[in-house]
């Protein structure tokens, strides 16, 4: 049998055992035949609550979807009618119009035992958990806001028992619990009689006379899982499986298949979340805090045992499905975790050790290890976050965010922009005040300053207004064309320059023919002086857009060489509208798209009677050096959106003083005692005059310095989150940063040359004992 056979037959089989065949096909594009293979061992028939069978023939899944007119709200047994309980409408829908956030927590009644539903309004303090559910499951509710009795005991349950990363569980200093964070600071016991939580079905009004606060509640939701502490996933088929005592790979594959991976709301809720816990049947787990590439995180405390090693034969298998976790919830957008802490900053042994069996079976030295290696990136994050605040991270973010959505479904079609408003840190309220889809996307894309040139190689549905021919490349929603970060396109004036590399590296294919192409669906491209052909296939509208007047040339831009691959490239199709050649060599081509192609090489001899029959082109291939400039037709009063500084959120300390006092003053300090030394090691063996004062002077200035970086330091965290919260409001733009955006610049700078310093340093003291080491290796 054939590898691809194989292929198939497996994904046969997963589909057969109630894969969804849009996620076999997904999962297929990422995985090879043995991951899949390993995929396909687990039955999912027993768990499921749906069937895939609708969804042969659809774009993408459609098991999920919902009939609002028919929605029935579940309760845990199939027998079960308990009453519906809520929180109070009223407060609910009073707290939405004054901007604020409703937060529920649930209270049993001493005497008769019943349960209500208390609401609170979320403050800068408040610590909540965001619930994160599918509503085909049935904790949703369309005519109320209210849940069964069962589904608020469960989960009462779930929340109480759910398990906290070390590194965001409040800190404990005797009977006291503080998050200084957000200058959360509870006894004990006041912090076990409430646990607040977030869940759409309970907080977003779902009268029809609420319509305008069910809006604002909407808009709200980006803040409301940002800010949470963690995101609870409820799925109805991850709730059915045991996790305890299981292996780690076991549980990640239940974690792929889950029906909570193939929605577009949960996919927010999952990349917004700071820590995502998916809910068992018998406990709760975080996978990406409990788990590192190389197995467990000594970090992480759980209720339940991932028994995972290198030397398991599902180890490689666990790799990816983690990896494959990891990019779906873009934790690397909201902190600086590390992906595989045994490859962090601080002590280093050498390989051999680490990879002994004496050293994997020795619980405690692997526990010292890994205790003095910091599970999160050094440099305050500051390399981390400089990255994320810059254009290549922007252009990145969007085509993640494109291609995650392509694969995923929603109910109403509609809601599809305000996900991606809030996945690139814009005000979901302006997106949902613009009139269509076209709108809404044009809007998006032109917020950026540099945009990936794949864009116009999708085929998906693209805006067709006449009045902006030149637009037409702009699509409507993600589609199915993949897009790719690079090469990547700049605002300039009245144009789009495309950035290509100078070297000789593979990449963007330019041909020039010195002719206009006219509409046919299929032509030839002979480029001059090679005798092999290019067959090109055209993707067109219905609705073409117009063709300029002023058009002399066609260029044809490809993603990769056709010649040297051997097989098929995408690429677009451009017509010339204005060329540069102050010295006799094109310099500039000015261009406007026309639609979408498909290109392949073909040899002379390869080419049928009906192929022959098609127009040939003689083309002249484009350097590099040439500016290639896409021109597009502007919006009337159009203004960039202001994008939240998703890199100076939460989870970036501010620290300016402390580097300050570093380098101003610690460093200093340590120059003078030495030279103190120095001097009191020299003969006479005393003091100069006026030395001891001086000393004296300088220990109590040091001592103050200090403090007052340590009090800085203490209190600019809780500031720079209450800033960054404020950039969720509907009013808030760029120019309301002030201070904050000033200081957090400053600190980066100075974070920067505070880890290079280090690293230095580090580096110089540590070269002896790597000689030294690698000596006994050899």
């Amino acid at each position: 049998m054939s590898p691809l056979q194989c292929f198939d037959d497996i994904r046969h089989l997963m589909i057969q055992r109630g894969w969804c065949p849009h996620q076999v096909r997904n999962l297929s594009d990422l995985l090879d035949s043995e991951d899949l293979e390993f995929l396909a061992e687990f039955d999912r028939t027993p768990y499921q609550t749906v069937t895939h069978g609708a969804c042969v023939g659809e774009p993408r899944c459609v098991a999920n979807n919902v009939d609002m007119l028919e929605y029935v709200t579940k309760h845990v047994e199939g027998g079960c009618r308990c009453e519906m309980i809520g929180p109070p409408p009223q407060t609910v829908q009073e707290i939405i119009a004054t901007g604020g956030v409703p937060l529920i927590s649930i209270r049993t009644d001493c005497q008769t035992g019943t349960l209500r539903l208390n609401v609170k309004t979320r403050t800068p303090r408040s610590r909540y958990i965001a619930i994160s559910h599918v509503w085909s499951d049935g904790l949703g509710n369309i005519v109320d806001n209210s849940l069964p009795t069962c589904q608020i005991k469960r989960l009462e349950r779930y929340i109480k028992d759910i398990p906290f990363a070390a590194d965001n569980a409040p800190l404990s200093a005797g009977p006291l619990r503080i998050d200084w964070q957000r200058l959360n600071i509870q006894s004990g016991s006041a912090s076990g009689d409430e646990v607040l939580f977030w869940m759409d079905t309970l907080c977003i009004p779902v009268s029809p006379e609420a319509a305008v606060l069910r809006a604002r509640a909407i808009n709200q939701m980006a803040s409301v899982y940002a800010a949470a502490v963690q995101v609870l996933v409820l799925d109805a088929e991850l709730q059915v499986i045991p996790a305890r005592w299981r292996e780690a790979a076991e549980l990640l594959r239940h974690i792929i298949g889950a029906n909570w991976m193939g929605r577009s709301w949960t996919f927010q809720e999952g990349a917004l979340g700071r820590e995502c816990v998916f809910q068992f049947a018998d406990a709760a787990i975080d996978p990406i805090h409990a788990y590192c590439l190389s197995g467990s995180r000594f970090t992480y405390h759980t209720n339940a045992s991932f028994p995972c090693s290198p030397s398991f034969q599902t180890h490689p298998i666990f790799q990816k499905l983690y990896m494959l976790l990891w990019c779906t919830l873009h934790q690397d957008w909201k902190s600086s975790l590390e992906l595989d802490e045994w490859s962090g900053s601080g002590l280093s042994l050498p390989d051999f050790i680490i990879k002994s069996t004496w050293f994997q079976s020795n619980e405690f030295m692997k526990r010292w290890y890994l205790a003095s290696r910091p599970s999160r990136k050094g440099g305050h994050d500051a390399a981390h976050f400089e990255h994320m605040t810059s254009d290549p991270f922007r252009v990145e973010q969007l085509v993640r965010t494109w291609n995650e959505l392509a694969r995923r479904s929603t109910t109403k079609s509609e809601d599809i922009h305000v996900i991606i408003a809030n996945l690139l840190d814009f005000n979901a309220d302006v997106i949902m005040r613009l009139g269509g889809k076209a709108e809404r996307m044009r809007t998006i894309l032109f917020s950026f300053r540099t945009l990936p040139f794949s864009l116009f190689y999708n085929t998906g549905p693209r805006d067709m207004q006449s009045y902006q021919y030149k637009n037409c490349w702009l699509p409507i929603e993600p589609s199915q064309s993949k897009m790719t970060p690079h090469p990547t396109m700049r605002f300039v004036e009245r144009g789009l320059l495309l950035e290509q590399d100078a070297d000789d590296t593979p990449g963007t294919i330019v041909f020039l023919i010195e002719s206009v192409v006219s509409r046919t669906i299929s032509f030839r491209i002979e480029e001059h002086g090679k005798e092999n052909m290019i067959w090109v296939n055209t993707i067109q509208d219905k609705n073409e857009s117009i063709s300029p007047s002023e058009a002399t040339m066609t260029c044809i831009v490809l993603e990769g060489d056709p010649f040297l691959s051997y097989g098929e490239t995408r690429g677009a199709l451009f017509h010339i509208v204005g060329v540069q050649r102050p010295h006799g060599s094109v310099q500039e081509l000015r261009m406007v798209y026309k639609y979408p192609l498909q290109a392949s090489w073909q040899a002379s001899a390869m080419a049928v009677q009906d192929e022959l029959l098609a127009p040939t082109y003689l083309s002249l291939r484009v350097p590099k050096s040439c500016r290639l400039v896409v021109e597009y037709d502007p919006i009337p009063n159009f203004n960039r959106l202001p994008r939240r500084p998703i890199s100076l959120g939460p989870f970036q300390n501010g620290n300016i003083l402390a580097q300050i006092s570093l380098f101003c003053f610690i460093l200093p300090a340590v120059g003078c005692l030495i030279a103190f030394g120095i001097l009191k090691a020299r003969s006479p063996h005393s003091w100069p005059a006026g030395t001891k004062p001086l000393l004296i002077i300088g220990v109590v200035l040091y001592a103050i310095v200090a403090v007052l970086a340590v009090l800085w330091y203490l209190i600019t965290i809780p500031l720079a989150y209450r800033a960054w919260l404020r950039s969720f409001d509907r009013d808030w733009s760029e120019a309301g940063r002030s201070w904050w955006s000033w200081y957090v610049t400053a600190d980066r700078g100075l974070a920067n040359v505070e880890q290079r310093t280090w690293d230095w340093i580090w580096s110089r003291v540590s070269q002896p004992f790597k000689s030294s080491t690698s000596r006994l290796t050899r």
